[in-house]
């Protein structure tokens, strides 16, 4: 009798694991993206050898860790960068006698990684105009 009470539990456990992941399954379908970015996902799904839900669940966890969790670069690293309005925090390891800066990952994302996308949105509409200029 216990041993039916505990086979049902995990059979409704599994059943309930195996829900919420069809759930999070439909949550992407209703995420609007680029062509261009679906066949990047599509390519990388096929690299890896995973579904394409699999690559953007992925990618949030990984967006997710880097905004969540604080950086640590040297500081010569930091300077080099021109990252010094992102640390939140700076010290000196006397283990191995090196400096080093605690950086907002949300600053690092608008200093690195949005410039980069801006550029690149400019350097296609570049190529875009050129094309047409070329085509007349």
């Amino acid at each position: 009798m216990v041993e039916e009470r505990v086979e049902a539990e995990e059979k409704m456990e599994e059943y309930r694991r195996k829900l919420r992941e069809f759930k999070k399954r439909q949550q992407w379908r209703v995420i609007k993206i680029r062509r261009s970015t679906y066949e990047q996902v599509k390519k990388l799904a096929e690299v890896l050898d995973i579904k394409r839900h699999k690559v953007i669940d992925l990618s949030v966890l990984i967006l997710s860790i880097l905004i969540s969790e604080k950086i640590v670069f040297s500081q010569d690293e930091i300077f080099r960068l021109g990252l010094q309005e992102c640390v939140e925090r700076w010290g000196y390891n006397e283990k191995t006698e090196k400096d080093w800066g605690e950086l907002n990952p949300a600053c690092i994302l608008k200093k690195i990684i949005l410039p980069f996308y801006k550029r690149k949105r400019m350097i296609e509409a570049l190529m875009k105009n050129i094309e047409s200029l070329s085509q007349t």
